[in-house]
């Protein structure tokens, strides 16, 4: 963040010099870096539940909710066909989501076989399966983490 701020300040000094800075400037900025701190943390938690597939179904809607915020906040006004393909968008998600096989997203071809053997932890094949088996005996599911390499037998 500092170095954008020391580029920013090199390159763009007119700009800043000609803005208007104030309460409510500062607050957009401020919102604003807290939406892309929020953004950038809860992504890669996406990417173990689901898949790049689905993150990027998902960004497409994130133009609607700017759009909203942009009605609401700077009085823009839309297309009336915009609102359909928000919903198309929403349908092609759930479409996706939907069409999942039974470990979901948990499975990640990229870790080969017996993926549920390994590592128990969020968005994993094998707590996906402990949950599921927990949840079918009537019990919590199991909350430690146990490694293993996938070729042994061990629990």
């Amino acid at each position: 963040m500092f170095i954008i701020g020391v580029q920013a300040a090199i390159f763009d000094r007119e700009s800043f010099a000609g803005a208007t800075w104030n309460r409510k400037v500062g607050g957009y900025l401020t919102g604003y870096t807290l939406c892309l701190f929020i953004f950038y943390s809860l992504a890669p938690i996406l990417f173990r539940l689901a898949s790049a597939a689905f993150f990027n179904i998902s960004l497409l809607t994130a133009n609607f909710w700017g759009v909203i915020i942009g009605i609401n906040v700077f009085k823009y006004s839309v297309h009336w066909m915009y609102p359909i393909a928000f919903v198309c968008i929403m349908l092609g998600q759930g479409i996706y989501y939907l069409g999942r096989q039974v470990l979901g997203e948990a499975r990640k071809p990229w870790l080969g076989a017996n993926q549920e053997k390994g590592v128990s932890g969020v968005g994993t094949a094998k707590k996906k399966i402990s949950s599921s088996s927990a949840a079918a005996a009537g019990h919590g599911a199991d909350e430690g983490v146990r490694v293993g390499n996938g070729s042994d037998n061990s629990v």
